[in-house]
């Protein structure tokens, strides 16, 4: 549901595998049977009954059949929608019944801790900030935090000159919300 707290792996969606699960059991049958293939013809081979590429062929169709194991394993697999990290469900645009499609988005999670404020500093100044110095943030609601600095872009904005700062900050109450006005304040020499 909207809102609920959840850990890294857990469950977010899970898609209609609908024949994914034959396309599993459909491979696994052929494994067995190009086993049985390589087997009988490596045999045939060692006696001198069976050609060299006869041999290759069924061992190259055995390794064919264990890939197309493992695709419609990793297909399977797919059905299932876990979380990357522990968050909050902010937003599920898909509900039972709707079609997705693979790139689809199934979910949004808000990541609480730690959060980051992000901020915009001029060309002129960004040469004095480090990874790691210590900044604070005056949020609009009147809340004042203070982290570290864990990201300094390294590119500027073409639009406007100035480069992406982040302040990485503690929040293991959840009491930060995404999206709030801030004023980012890193003291420099």
């Amino acid at each position: 549901e909207r809102g609920a707290e959840g850990g890294a792996g857990d469950l977010l969606v899970r898609i209609d595998p609908r024949e994914r699960e034959a396309l599993v059991r459909e491979a696994e049958e052929t494994l067995r049977q190009r086993e049985l293939e390589f087997e009988a013809a490596t045999k045939l081979g060692q006696k001198g009954f069976q050609a060299e590429t006869k041999v290759a062929e069924a061992e190259a169709a055995l390794e064919a059949a264990r890939a197309a194991l493992e695709r419609a394993r990793i297909d399977l697999g797919h059905t299932r929608i876990r979380a990357p990290m522990s968050g909050i469900l902010e937003l599920r645009p898909v509900e039972v019944g709707d079609f997705v499609d693979i790139g689809d988005p199934v979910a949004t999670l808000i990541e609480q801790d730690p959060f980051l404020v992000a901020g915009d500093v001029a060309e002129s100044e960004v040469g004095q900030l480090a990874l790691g110095m210590t900044g604070q943030a005056e949020l609009i609601t009147g809340d004042r935090v203070e982290g570290r600095i864990s990201y300094i872009a390294s590119r500027a904005d073409p639009a406007t000159r100035t480069f992406r700062v982040e302040l990485e900050v503690p929040n293991p109450d959840g009491g930060l919300r995404a999206g709030v006005s801030a004023r980012l304040r890193i003291a420099t020499e």
